[in-house]
């Protein structure tokens, strides 16, 4: 049983299938913009992308967590 809650749970943290949607999307910005503004939106796409993997982290602990009696 834990094992498939394990697997069911897993999916929803898991940002990989986005990654490519998402670097799309970031290189149209970073590109739309020059000087400051392209340099204070890759500094907010890079904190966006920490925080990504920190979810996925959290959420790899989370599901890692749980144990059998």
């Amino acid at each position: 049983k834990l094992a498939t809650v394990r697997k069911n749970l897993k999916p929803t943290f898991e940002m990989n299938s986005l990654q490519e949607e998402l670097n799309d999307v970031y290189s149209a910005l970073l590109y739309s913009f020059e000087g400051k503004a392209q340099k204070a939106l890759a500094q907010r796409i890079s904190e966006s992308a920490l925080l990504i993997v920190n979810a996925e982290n959290d959420g790899e602990t989370f599901v890692t967590s749980f144990k059998t009696r």
